[in-house]
């Protein structure tokens, strides 16, 4: 099967988007195309995220443009871009080892794309399958990739926004190093479900806690709390822990505690008993920053390096290194294209004001408003009228003089 074949709304193999080449596609979702790609300025491999919401807009062949399916929709399509681009935009202001980079955000072909690094690793959920069923890592194993991960994910919660799609398939074991690397936000991909109505197209059933199944309801830290807690679940019993959804249910909450499963004997009380406390099933009841959660868990372990000095990391776990495509020739545009499909509707080019970077900050994870305090206002206020005042008086002495 041809790469047209098994992805055919995907921008073709060797397309250029300004220096970088598209090499191939990883994937394809409700939201957009992810492509692993080459900048021929950099001479570096990277991954283009590319905007593309099937619910409002679909590709043009042959020019290869986003375009809405109708003019009834071009509103909502410019709205997914404006969710698109903040999130871009936050993301691309972060810098922390264990959150992935932004390294450039552009329009092109109708739409918007962000670029990434290539990292170089396996997902935790690999990571897991890999060890085979019957041998999950570890306490000490486990606390070496969660502690750095909460550090990461401190840092995102610290510019008022959230993650919203914490999972194993969402955090990167990087070879050599074993750090994670906290990869593929979902924050942008729900403001767009939630425009179409579609939220159980990003909501990953085990992982997603109650609050997230509410378009109305609050979220905050706690929200990608309960999705790390599930990502331990599923790391020390094989299976995610059971739905939110249904532990809310007439049945009644089925959920068992980790810390009286005898048969996890393996882990510490502590270890466990933090699990539980990130998977409490309401909201509230829940460790509300990462900080508060980090109370329940045991330390980081220290591991003795090679010269002798302590480290809290795990020693270099042994990853294959993802081998891409050969090096493209030089960019020539496609000469021949499948036939094109009906066209849709044609709209106007529309420019709706986006968020400058400061407005965009200056909301929390919800979305909303954050409330500054108006004493700096106030003082300046108060400056202005005495810088005022002496002018005045200043005037006044040459005039008497």
């Amino acid at each position: 099967m041809s790469a047209h074949e098994e992805f055919p709304l995907a921008l073709p193999i060797g397309f250029r988007l300004d220096h970088y080449q598209i090499h191939r596609t990883l994937g394809v979702g409700n939201f957009g195309v992810t492509y692993q790609a080459h900048s021929h300025r950099f001479n570096l491999p990277c991954v283009i995220k590319e905007l593309l919401p099937g619910d409002f807009a679909t590709r043009s062949t042959p020019t290869q443009e986003i375009v809405p399916l109708s003019t009834s929709l071009m509103r909502g399509f410019k709205h997914c871009q404006q969710d698109f681009l903040r999130e871009a935009t936050i993301l691309s202001r972060l810098n922390h080892p264990n959150v992935v980079k932004i390294l450039d955000l552009f329009d092109r072909n109708g739409t918007s794309y962000y670029v990434m690094p290539f990292a170089h690793g396996i997902t935790f959920e690999k990571y897991l399958e890999d060890r085979g069923p019957g041998a999950p890592p570890g306490e000490s194993e486990l606390l070496s990739l969660l502690h750095p991960l909460l550090d990461g994910l401190e840092t995102v919660h610290g510019v008022g926004y959230l993650h919203r799609d914490i999972k194993p398939e969402n955090i990167l074991v990087l070879a050599g190093s074993s750090q994670p690397l906290l990869i593929d936000f979902g924050a942008a991909r729900q403001l767009i479900a939630n425009r179409s109505r579609q939220m159980d197209a990003v909501l990953t059933r085990g992982y997603a806690p109650f609050e997230q199944y509410g378009s109305s309801d609050k979220q905050g830290p706690y929200t990608d709390i309960y999705a790390v807690g599930a990502s331990l679940y599923r790391a020390i019993t094989g299976t995610p822990p059971p739905e939110s959804i249904e532990r809310l249910g007439e049945n009644g909450d089925q959920y068992r505690p980790l810390a009286q499963r005898r048969e996890l004997g393996a882990y510490s009380e502590k270890f466990r008993k933090a699990i539980d406390t990130a998977l409490i099933v309401q909201a509230k009841l829940r460790p509300q920053t990462v900080a508060a959660w980090r109370e329940f868990l045991p330390p980081a372990p220290a591991t003795t390096s090679g010269n002798g000095t302590a480290t809290g990391t795990l020693p270099p776990t042994k990853i294959p290194p993802t081998v891409g495509p050969p090096p493209l020739p030089p960019f020539t545009r496609p000469t021949q294209s499948p036939p094109p499909p009906p066209p849709p509707v044609r709209v106007p080019e529309v420019h709706p004001p986006v968020h400058e970077v400061s407005e965009i900050l200056d909301t929390n994870w919800n979305g909303e408003p954050v409330r500054r305090s108006p004493v700096k206002w106030v003082l300046a206020a108060l400056g202005m009228v005495v810088l005022l005042w002496g002018v005045i008086f200043l005037l006044l002495s040459l005039l008497v003089h």
